[in-house]
């Protein structure tokens, strides 16, 4: 039997998970004393008091057992941990002991198992890595994380909170795809708006039909310049967005081509619908015109057949001309008085009106026939559409005017003069309720601080998402707010403080 301990190729590290009632954990490492043995109870080391340890000195190693059993799932870690250092002498010319010596040898084993252990956990390049770069730290600085240089010689800090900048490009992703389903919405509402127009035309008599026909064009046109108005402001908010989320430019800019795209096809939509009405107009105009010349020109064909080829007037007047200086034709009407002065007859021509038939359904989905006979069909006029469904890509940018508002106790803000605005705030404010919201659309507000600085700024009921919104108080400071309407208040979705005076 050995009278040393007999180290062998072990870990000198185990983990065990506590089950229900557990306070004995064994180990198979062996320790030279109890004081050799760390224990910890998930990361928390615990102090010798609250265990007992057996086994110390033997090379099978022994058996931890706490006073009171750790929680049941606990993870149990038992380290044997040396203090490294050499507290044994061998004097000159004194008689060799073996067992001294083999103490000492299975202690620098020990310690070198130790060392191994700790060396193992650590970040360390692959033995079959040819790279050479300096693998030390950089000082630590919060929120950053550690990347390669330019070089991949070594490593260092990020610029940029990759939390901060994660979120935002969540959130501007998000707001994105609202704007896109608001501008869909928008398309759908302007076809809607024309399918109303094209059936209310059948319903009236040729001249209340044109006057219709022209409201319902009017309107249409104002549909499409408010559809134009809803582009011109997701674009303009989808180009501030951008401003304020620039690491997110690639998915918000996506975002916007997405949501322009819709607004235009919307676009195309009701001016197709408004020049089709224009289109069913002439034609009714023609249609009463033709009809009216039809009449016209029975009565002149029946009148000039009764009375020998000519309308006769009086068989009393003797004024010469006197019927062509009482009369006045249109351009497509021509008038011959005849035997002036006697009992004078008129003629009447009738030209340049065409046929009186009724215009033909187009139903070319490319609308190539150019006819001014034709009128195309609606599925026609949604082929068509639907054809001039392409990506555009902008290459100016997009923006629009900022509106500066009145400072005073209550700031009123109407949003119908611009999605962006402005103020500077002489003293303690508070930020009346907002008026003219757009169900979808977004806002944005920049407040600077004057000269003095520390102004504070209240919100009306209206504004929702604004209890954390406090703003910077050093003199001449900017901040920024991004809002959202649901049609009813205000939400707020960015906020940016101390962006700069």
């Amino acid at each position: 039997m050995s009278d040393h301990l007999q180290v062998g190729n072990l870990s000198p590290r185990i983990q065990c998970v506590a089950g229900a009632g557990q306070s004995a954990f064994s180990y198979s490492f062996p320790i030279p004393t109890a004081a050799d043995m760390a224990v910890w109870v998930g990361t928390v080391l615990q102090s010798p008091a609250a265990y007992t340890v057996t086994g110390a000195g033997l090379s099978t190693g022994g058996t931890v057992v706490f006073a009171s059993p750790p929680a049941t799932g606990a993870v149990v870690t038992l380290v044997r941990r040396l203090l490294i250092q050499r507290v044994s002498d061998f004097p000159q010319n004194s008689g060799f002991l073996p067992k001294p010596l083999n103490d000492e040898l299975d202690f620098q084993t020990m310690a070198i198992q130790q060392v191994a252990e700790d060396a193992g956990r650590a970040v360390k390049r692959a033995l079959t890595s040819t790279n050479n770069a300096d693998l030390t730290l950089p000082e630590p600085s919060p929120g950053k994380a550690i990347k390669w240089n330019a070089s991949a010689a070594g490593l260092e800090n990020s610029c940029a909170d990759v939390d901060t900048v994660l979120a935002g490009a969540t959130g501007q992703a998000n707001a994105a795809s609202i704007s896109a389903t608001a501008a869909l919405s928008s398309q759908n509402v302007a076809s809607t708006a024309a399918a109303a127009a094209a059936v209310s035309r059948g319903a009236c008599d040729a001249d209340a039909a044109a006057t219709a026909a022209d409201r319902i064009a009017v309107h249409a046109d104002r549909v499409a310049s408010d559809a134009d108005a809803v582009s011109t402001a997701l674009d303009r908010s989808a180009v501030h967005a951008d401003r304020i989320a620039c690491d997110a430019d690639a998915a918000a800019t996506a975002a916007d081509r997405t949501a322009v795209h819709a607004d235009r096809v919307a676009c195309d939509a009701d001016a197709i619908a408004t020049a089709a009405d224009r289109i069913a107009v002439h034609a009714d105009r023609v249609a009463a015109d033709t009809a009216a010349a039809s009449a016209l020109a029975s009565a002149a064909s029946a009148s000039a057949s009764a009375g020998g080829g000519a309308i006769r007037i009086s068989t009393s007047d003797t004024t010469a001309d006197y019927l062509a200086a009482s009369l006045v034709a249109g351009g497509n009407i021509a008038l011959s008085v005849n035997n002036a002065g006697g009992n004078e007859t008129l003629t009447i021509a009738v030209t340049g009106l065409g046929s009186a038939a009724a215009l033909a359904a187009d139903t070319d989905g490319a609308l190539t026939a150019n006819s001014d006979t034709k009128v195309a069909t609606q599925k026609a006029v949604k082929t068509y559409a639907a054809g001039k469904a392409v990506e555009n890509v902008f290459t100016k940018q997009q923006s629009g005017t900022v509106f500066s508002l009145t400072d005073g106790a209550s700031i009123a803000w109407d949003l119908s003069t611009g999605q962006t605005a402005q103020v500077t705030l002489g003293g303690n404010r508070t930020l009346a309720a907002p008026t003219s919201q757009v169900a979808g659309t977004y806002y944005a507000l920049r407040v600077a601080q004057d000269g003095s600085g520390s102004r504070t700024l209240a919100y009306n009921a209206a504004f929702k998402g604004v209890s954390a919104a406090t703003l910077s108080t050093a003199a001449n400071a900017v901040d920024h707010l991004v809002f959202r309407s649901n049609g009813t208040v205000l939400e707020l979705v960015g906020f940016k403080t101390n962006v700069g005076a």
